[in-house]
């Protein structure tokens, strides 16, 4: 299985988005950045298709570390015209486009909280603030 393909399934990347380049960080932090891209020309929503209209400026998605590394998934959001005439930003089975943390980072933390029960030490074994 190639790298990138492996990388799609264990983040739950869908189809439509490329993984275009993978970023590690030594220093100060270890990061790890996983750059995406949406790649297809349309946004299908409810069976109609949707020409592209732009994209958002970069976005940044907190994920599940990596080992010692912090992870953070970037793109580009597509913006689409809807039947309305409305521009929309597509949705991402990955990350809400109005939190700074994908869905499963948010579950994991949820998880954590319902365990544990103190939020300051949540945050410092997931290193994130309070």
């Amino acid at each position: 299985m190639e790298f990138n393909n492996f990388l799609k399934e264990t983040l739950d990347i869908p189809d439509s988005f490329d993984i275009i380049e993978v970023r590690k960080f030594e220093h100060p932090d270890k990061v790890i950045e996983i750059h995406l891209q949406y790649s297809h020309k349309y946004f299908d929503k409810d069976g109609i298709k949707h020409k592209l209209y732009d994209k958002m400026p970069q976005r940044r998605w907190q994920h599940l570390s990596w080992f010692e590394y912090k992870c953070y998934l970037t793109c580009e959001l597509p913006r689409y015209i809807d039947e309305q005439g409305k521009v929309k930003v597509i949705d991402t089975s990955f990350g809400s486009k109005n939190k700074e943390y994908t869905h499963l980072f948010a579950r994991y933390i949820i998880k954590a909280l319902q365990i544990i029960r103190v939020q300051k030490t949540v945050a410092d074994l997931f290193q994130i603030s309070a």
